[in-house]
């Protein structure tokens, strides 16, 4: 008796956790599959904010939609600056789009488009696009709280041959493509206003290779470096507790920004790589 009631609990718990194939309470965004099924035309992998939400190689089941549930919801607070990249199968992609539901009303809204392309507007018309990254700004009127961000990638050559300037709309059906949801939460700005910068250190400046954060009163939660066009780069850091050492000997030469975060708020400074 002890071992079958194990394995039902074990089983209930996957279940409660299982991805889901309905995106209620939000529309459905599917594919007919027609006049012919294109099963290598899919979303390999999102990127999120540097996170890696998820990553797959081969389709959705028909009509070619996940919920990701189970993928833990990154923090986007108000007013901050995120990137999300799209990674894809299928080089004659016809549009690429995200959306967040920054209202929280169970729809995604005119305005609410986080990043959209499609290779008519594409100056060079590349064939082999095969990711996309959208830059995008939470609005400060976003109602705090777990919503739903969504991506799609489309190919329908009637839609896109017939009237190719005309943006897909986010609850019809397509020919071919895949449509992935994600929960992400919204929360309240970073405040910059009452950081303390008399106690914050950074040496040496400019930096050559070991670059040392110092906060004398609180402890640094996290830390990021990013270059003149907002890219975050990639740094090795070693936190200890009102400390962090980075190594910066794998930037190239230039002009950076580092971002402190420190009990809910942000300082930035200009940092120089030798």
């Amino acid at each position: 008796m002890k071992k079958i009631t194990l394995l039902l609990l074990l089983t209930s718990f996957t279940f409660s956790f299982a991805q889901t194939a309905s995106p209620s309470p939000y529309c459905a965004s599917n594919y007919s599959n027609e006049p012919f099924a294109l099963p290598d035309y899919f979303i390999t992998s999102v990127v999120l904010k540097n996170a890696t939400l998820i990553t797959k190689n081969v389709q959705s089941a028909a009509p070619n939609y996940q919920f990701y549930n189970t993928v833990a919801a990154q923090d986007l607070p108000k007013n901050s600056q995120a990137n999300i990249t799209i990674n894809f199968n299928g080089s004659t992609m016809h549009y690429i789009d995200a959306w967040i539901d920054y209202n929280k009303n169970n729809a995604f809204d005119t305005g609410e488009s986080i990043g959209y392309y499609d290779r008519i507007n594409d100056p060079n018309m590349n064939i082999n696009v095969t990711s996309k990254t959208f830059s995008f700004t939470v609005p400060a009127s976003a109602q705090n709280g777990t919503t739903r961000l969504r991506v799609r990638v489309v190919e329908d050559d009637d839609v896109f041959f017939s009237n190719p300037a005309l943006p897909v709309t986010i609850c019809q059906q397509y020919a071919n493509g895949e449509t992935l949801d994600f929960n992400v939460t919204i929360s309240n700005a970073l405040s910059t206003e009452s950081f303390d910068k008399n106690t914050l250190s950074v040496f040496p400046n400019p930096v050559s290779d070991l670059l040392t954060i110092t906060n004398d009163n609180a402890a640094i939660d996290m830390v990021s470096i990013s270059n003149a066009l907002g890219q975050t780069k990639t740094v090795k850091t070693a936190i200890t507790d009102k400390s962090v050492i980075a190594d910066c000997s794998n930037l190239s030469s230039g002009i950076y920004f580092l971002s402190v975060q420190s009990e809910g708020k942000v300082f930035t400074q200009k940092v120089v790589k030798n």
